[in-house]
């Protein structure tokens, strides 16, 4: 996700008790005598075979959010 303009502290990713991953951000600039008020919001369901509690979320250097959706053992086994 392009985050640019959006500092890291005002970024929040949260998945919810059914499996929703949300996303939302806040950017405030009153530099220049304008005030500038931006928000992003997005939100996903996640699929059954991804583990909520190993999904880990980033941002580098070019505001560029990354989040990783790992898969639960169980889903990876195909023997069970």
């Amino acid at each position: 996700f392009d985050l640019q303009g959006y500092r890291p502290e005002n970024v929040n990713v949260r998945i919810n008790q059914n499996g929703l991953l949300k996303i939302s951000g806040q950017h405030i600039d009153n530099s220049h005598g304008n005030n500038i008020n931006r928000e992003y919001y997005r939100q996903y369901q996640l699929p059954a075979n991804v583990d909520p509690d190993k999904v880990r979320a980033r941002m580098d250097q070019n505001q560029i959010l990354t989040i990783e959706l790992p898969q639960s053992l169980l889903a990876r086994d195909p023997a069970r």
